[in-house]
């Protein structure tokens, strides 16, 4: 039977990466049946501390890893590499109910580890790349340092946060602001701000027709994307983002790829100024994660250019242009994007 149920829930993760936005909601359903049987330690305290990170959303292949090059480059700011099982984490402590907070902080931390143990992902394109080695976190300390909490401060907010600030310090980063540019997390959005109520997002935005022409670029072969699951990709996260934002009125602030690479300078001071990062006195040099070796990163760490803005247009046949306008046209309108053309 537990066979049975994996199998499901593996279908159902790839359904909700590739699917419709009715799929999307209706896997969302099923997971949050769990989010019922929840844990007797909160989410987190009820007041904000100015201590929660910032959030990078979006579609994938929209700018976030070149987003975070630049303001590393400039501002008193960490941002790690992709953190992908971040809402199964958080699942995961909405499951802790009856235990007690030890075998709670052994759980997140081990529902965390397997998460970022994303070789098996990046084999397919034969990368040495772990995200566990690359965060080098020490979990034994983690732990010790949870488990001297106050009762008031046993949240999953602090469990988190002292991932965050461990990473920090192996980078010795500490004191820098800290964000996260995962764009898997615009399918937890409602549980990140559970946990980080006082978080601010900064929503990526790209044209659909290059989002598409990236990912078949890098990806096909690997995730079996279509045009239409990856038009249905971009479609699903900028519809889950305007939602959140709606029901929530948290603070966010949107970006398109198209003004950062062709007006770096005025976006990057515009993003740093809503997210009140400090400018450092020297330029960073070292902007090395080890996520720069992969190749559809790589372009992220080169000279800005507008190069890729219409690049799509010598990959993508008439047919997959009119695919995408049909499902993401009503959309593109609304963020200055003009199908059919």
């Amino acid at each position: 039977m537990s066979n049975l149920f994996s199998l499901l829930l593996f279908h159902a993760v790839r359904a909700k990466r590739l699917a419709p936005g009715w799929v999307v909601s209706a896997v969302d359903w099923f997971f949050s049946l769990g989010g019922k049987i929840s844990s007797r330690f909160p989410y987190s305290n009820i007041s904000c501390d100015g201590d929660s990170p910032f959030f990078i959303v979006g579609c994938g292949r929209s700018g976030n890893t070149l987003l975070r090059t630049q303001l590393m480059a400039k501002y008193n700011v960490c941002i790690p590499p992709e953190i992908p099982g971040m809402g199964n984490t958080i699942r995961s402590f909405s499951r802790s109910r009856g235990k007690g907070w030890g075998e709670v902080v052994d759980k997140t931390l081990d529902e965390f580890k397997v998460n970022a143990d994303v070789n098996r992902f990046f084999s397919a394109n034969r990368q040495k790349y772990n995200l566990n080695e690359e965060l080098s976190l020490n979990y034994e300390e983690i732990k010790k340092r949870m488990l001297v909490l106050n009762e008031k401060d046993m949240t999953l907010n602090s469990i988190l946060l002292e991932l965050y600030r461990s990473y920090l310090m192996n980078k010795r980063m500490s004191g820098a602001r800290v964000g996260d540019k995962t764009p898997w997390n615009v399918f937890h959005l409602d549980r990140l701000h559970k946990v980080f109520p006082c978080a601010v997002y900064v929503n990526l935005l790209r044209d659909p027709r290059a989002v598409v022409a990236s990912y078949l670029a890098n990806f096909n072969g690997v995730k079996d994307l279509s045009v239409r699951d990856a038009a249905y990709r971009w479609k699903d996260a900028v519809s889950l983002v305007e939602r959140f934002k709606k029901r929530t009125g948290v603070k966010c602030i949107d970006l398109r790829y198209e003004d950062l690479v062709s007006n770096p300078v005025v976006q990057i001071e515009r993003i740093a100024s809503f997210l009140n990062l400090e400018l450092l006195k020297e330029e960073r040099g070292d902007l090395s994660f080890g996520d720069e070796l992969l190749p559809h990163y790589r372009k992220a760490f080169q000279p800005i250019d507008t190069d890729s803005i219409e690049k799509w247009k010598k990959v993508l046949s008439d047919g997959d242009v009119k695919v995408i306008d049909a499902i993401c046209g009503k959309q593109m309108v609304n963020f200055g994007y003009r199908p059919g053309q």
